[in-house]
């Protein structure tokens, strides 16, 4: 036995394995194998571990996308309620607005009419006052004034002057109507076309019955405006040749400023009043 263990230290000193019996070969491959058990179950728990922290990582990034989607939701809830909102008052307010404007324009309507039958009938008594005064007063105003016109007071100055009888019925029928002469007529007419011409104008942005009315007046004074017109030239042209082809006895200047000093105060008298000199 002595023999055997010193052999066996030596080998131990020189570094060579020593031989193993079945039950030392038997407990060591038992603590290996306890060793390798005790490692595998130690880096399972590390990897059990380190696996719980990702998935409880993970359930907290989800909820914060949760939490991010229904604050994100919310938002743009808010926003569309808000949205919703304003344009809720805006068609309100233009609503309102509309219906003011409406308001205003039938008003204005309402008040243009009035007073464009207001000034209809102002200038209907007008004429019918100024046609009474014209009927009641003398044919001119020389005569008006207990004055003799200048054309007779030249006694023999134009005269004799015979005018084509179209041309007189013409003028004639211009100056029979209302028994006044061609120049008051003319003037009287001019003032009427000049009333339902602005008429038409002040009406013309409310439309409306009475604006086809005064257009229809308008249409109805065209044609009698320029036959006054005519007449006029008519009658000019004849108390010219009556002035032209008449036995003159004195200044051919005096009968034209006689003739025209006439017409002038005619037309002064149509046009109410003035003085011609």
């Amino acid at each position: 036995w002595g023999s055997w263990k010193c052999e066996r230290q030596m080998q131990r000193t020189r570094g060579m394995p020593v031989p193993l019996d079945a039950n030392a070969a038997a407990g060591r491959v038992k603590r290996s194998n306890k060793e390798r058990e005790k490692l595998a179950a130690g880096v399972d728990a590390e990897l059990a571990k380190v696996m719980a922290r990702m998935e409880e990582r993970k359930a907290w990034s989800r909820l914060e996308e949760v939490k991010q989607e229904e604050e994100a939701a919310a938002e743009a809830a808010r926003k569309q309620v808000e949205r919703q909102e304003t344009i809720n008052r805006r068609a309100q307010a233009a609503k309102a607005q509309a219906s003011k404007a409406a308001q205003e324009a039938r008003n204005r309507e309402v008040f243009a009419q009035e007073e464009a039958a207001a000034k209809v009938a102002a200038r209907a008594a007008a004429r019918e006052t100024a046609i009474a005064k014209q009927r009641a007063v003398a044919p001119s105003e020389a005569a008006s004034q207990g004055e003799v016109p200048v054309a007779t007071q030249l006694d023999g100055v134009g005269l004799q002057v015979k005018v084509p009888d179209s041309l007189r019925s013409y003028a004639n029928d211009a100056e029979q109507p209302e028994g006044m002469t061609v120049h008051e007529q003319l003037a009287a007419c001019r003032r009427t076309y000049t009333d339902v011409e602005r008429r038409v104008h002040e009406l013309r942005t409310i439309g409306g019955a009475q604006l086809a009315q005064a257009v229809t007046e308008l249409k109805e004074l065209k044609p009698r405006l320029r036959q006054l017109q005519q007449a006029e030239a008519v009658a000019d042209r004849r108390a010219d040749q009556d002035r032209q082809r008449g036995p003159v006895w004195g200044s051919q200047a005096s009968v034209v400023s006689a003739r025209r000093l006439d017409r002038q105060r005619a037309r002064m008298q149509a046009r109410g009043g003035g003085m011609v000199f």
